[in-house]
């Protein structure tokens, strides 16, 4: 990602959509994967320290970090007919 953009286009806003195709090219790759198999719900971006998103178990949390920037993708996975 870096290495295409110049340091002055590094916004907030750059880094939010690089983390929602970075959540939607994961979400396409499970669906190629898992096939009809597999109903993935809409990505989403929540910033701050606010907001929280209530997941049933299993969830996985993965934690990223890219150059100062940190956050985590959370994955949560639940059988479609719970």
């Amino acid at each position: 990602l870096a290495s295409f953009n110049p340091e002055s286009e590094r916004s907030d806003e750059n880094i939010l959509d690089a983390a929602g195709e970075l959540a939607n090219t994961i979400a396409g790759n499970g669906q190629k994967v898992f096939g009809n198999g597999l109903r993935i719900s809409v990505p989403m971006i929540i910033t701050g320290n606010g907001p929280q998103l209530r997941m049933r178990e299993p969830r996985y949390l993965i934690p990223i970090q890219w150059n100062e920037h940190r956050f985590s993708l959370v994955i949560g996975i639940n059988d479609v007919n719970d």
